[in-house]
């Protein structure tokens, strides 16, 4: 049962400390959770799919776990990353690689879990290289993916397919070289855990300077451009001088939604940030109802404004993905 143990327990143990790492709290335990589901049923799903690909081609289990199985359980895992992106629940490295992990964690608790019902008495060395390397590969794996995807598509919330099969290409190659077994397995082991460990700590490192950096520079701008809107001296600022050469474009009630929703995204997108700030310090911040009613106010103006429009505002105000995570991040 020790052993066993040993197998299920180090990646639970890596998703709490990443997770207590994350000063700024960027992941929501539900989502978490989630995320965690997500990976077990895909282990699950692998499952079946590997056997009826083994059974269908006629190719045994050693020759399939080097090059048909990294594909089907890479694909499997990742698949889900596709969604957050496009849900804007991944904004920085920080998230997306605690994420990332979190999927790979259900996925080999799953499937070590499997091993231990079905494998029977068997040297307590097994599970240690489960435990300590084959789980800990699978959370670097779709981690690698999950960095990947944020590293090349970073404008908007679409989820180039080359940005995908890039991640995945690498996923796979890194998945099928461990099971080639080049190595000595416990020197295997060794290195999964140094190169994951060293990743994620380079990864939140600077991820938190990137995110400490990106506050600073928006929330002055923000929240200047904002006093200046409710001072009603926003025609004098670059940003109102554009709106004012743009207006002919649009008829005369949505230029009025478009400067309310100017307002109301600068609105919220500085609580985003305090949200932020106040976690860092150690508080959990409460979500007013104020801000639930500005959300769903931003809603109706965005499909007011329309596709043309929200367009037209780009130029104002900053719809990367890292933009639209911080109004995400405010919903309950």
């Amino acid at each position: 049962m020790i052993s066993i143990l040993i197998s299920l327990l180090p990646v639970i143990v890596f998703i709490f400390f990443i997770f207590y790492l994350d000063s700024y709290k960027l992941v929501k335990p539900q989502l978490l959770c989630g995320v965690w589901l997500w990976g077990s049923l895909s282990a699950a799903g692998s499952y079946f799919v590997n056997t009826f690909l083994m059974d269908f081609s006629g190719v045994g289990l050693d020759v399939y776990s080097r090059g048909g199985a990294p594909i089907v359980e890479e694909f499997l895992k990742g698949i889900l990353l596709i969604y957050l992106f496009k849900r804007n629940k991944i904004g920085f490295l920080i998230d997306g690689a605690i994420l990332g992990f979190s999927i790979g964690a259900g996925f080999s608790f799953v499937e070590n879990l499997y091993y231990a019902l079905t494998m029977g008495d068997v040297s307590p060395m097994i599970w240690i290289i489960r435990g300590f390397g084959t789980a800990i590969m699978h959370c670097g794996t779709t981690t690698l993916l999950t960095l990947t995807i944020a590293g090349i598509s970073q404008e908007g919330n679409a989820v180039p397919l080359k940005a995908f099969l890039t991640g995945l290409a690498l996923a796979v190659i890194i998945h099928s070289l461990y099971n080639q077994f080049l190595l000595n397995p416990l020197v295997s082991t060794l290195i999964v855990m140094t190169v994951v460990q060293l990743a994620i700590a380079v990864v939140f490192q600077n991820g938190e300077k990137k995110l400490r950096e990106w506050m600073e520079i928006e929330l002055s701008s923000e929240v200047e451009l904002l006093s200046m809107i409710k001072e009603g001296e926003f025609g004098s600022t670059k940003s109102g001088k554009y709106l004012l050469h743009i207006k002919d474009r649009f008829a005369p009630e949505v230029v009025f939604d478009m400067l309310n929703y100017v307002r109301i995204y600068l609105e919220l997108s500085v609580k985003a940030k305090s949200v932020l700030l106040l976690r860092e310090a150690g508080f959990e911040p409460v979500i007013e109802r104020e801000i639930e009613e500005k959300l769903n106010e931003l809603k109706f103006l965005e499909s007011s404004v329309g596709r043309t429009g929200l367009l037209a505002l780009a130029p104002m105000l900053r719809m990367d993905r890292k933009s639209l995570w911080k109004i995400n991040m405010l919903t309950n």
